[in-house]
């Protein structure tokens, strides 16, 4: 017979105790992570979806706020970007206001959402967005907030052409983030970086970002960064060794 198997947070919930709302809300959020990265994206969700409610309710605002924003880049990546837009509004109602990081988090990211719709006056919308997210980020000397705005400047910089906005954007998210020690955002900006920083035509800075995000992807387990730095090592190798054929292979 093989060994049952229970995951820590599932051990530890079955010794917390049901009035202890806010300790059980926080190995939850653990539960959560450990189902994404099974790649049980649904269940991850609705798990979270009831931490947001107790943490609303216990008053931990900020970490409910933090959480609608896990939330909401989850489902980026699963293309559900309505409910995406749902989950910022849900975090910012929470924080009631409150000016601090999980603000600037939701912010930028609306924005960022916003800016990549491609609705008509959207990209303008979108970097109103992210000016003021980055105001709130500097207002709490937020290393990675003021790099998930540079990241959102990037992704937006590539998808309307601004290729020398988005590398400059992309290099500052990625100092920004690697001195918040944020690795699995750190992989975000240097996959995404790869595009426009190879598109200027500085292969080798751009071959090399994309080496570093597929390293700390597969590390890490990131998908989504695994997939963006293979295109990002493509964009930047093809042009130097015109392999089509490789290319057809990688692709």
């Amino acid at each position: 017979l093989r060994p049952f198997y229970v995951s820590p947070p599932i051990l530890a919930l079955s010794i917390v105790g049901p009035d202890d709302v806010l300790r059980r809300a926080r190995i939850k959020q653990q539960q959560g992570l450990a189902a994404r990265a099974l790649g049980r994206y649904d269940e991850c969700l609705a798990i979270w979806d009831e931490v947001v409610t107790d943490y609303a309710a216990l008053g931990e605002t900020e970490a409910a706020g933090e959480l609608c924003w896990e939330m909401g880049y989850q489902l980026i990546w699963l293309s559900r970007f309505a409910d995406a837009f749902e989950i910022y509004e849900r975090g910012l109602k929470t924080l009631d206001g409150s000016r601090g990081p999980a603000m600037a988090a939701l912010v930028s990211s609306t924005g960022l959402l916003l800016g990549f719709s491609g609705a008509d006056g959207m990209h303008e919308a979108g970097l109103v967005q992210l000016a003021e997210a980055e105001d709130i980020a500097r207002e709490c000397a937020d290393e990675r907030n003021l790099g998930r705005v540079n990241w959102a400047r990037c992704v937006l910089g590539w998808s309307y052409g601004q290729v020398p906005e988005s590398a400059r954007a992309g290099q500052a998210a990625v100092e920004h983030l690697r001195r918040a020690g944020d690795l699995w955002s750190v992989t975000d900006a240097l996959a995404w970086m790869a595009f426009p920083v190879g598109a200027e035509g500085s292969f080798v800075e751009g071959a090399e970002a994309a080496d570093e995000a597929l390293d700390l992807a597969l590390r890490l387990g990131h998908v989504g960064g695994e997939i963006m730095a293979r295109r990002g090592g493509l964009l930047n190798s093809i042009p130097q060794t015109g392999d089509l054929d490789g290319l057809e292979r990688a692709l």
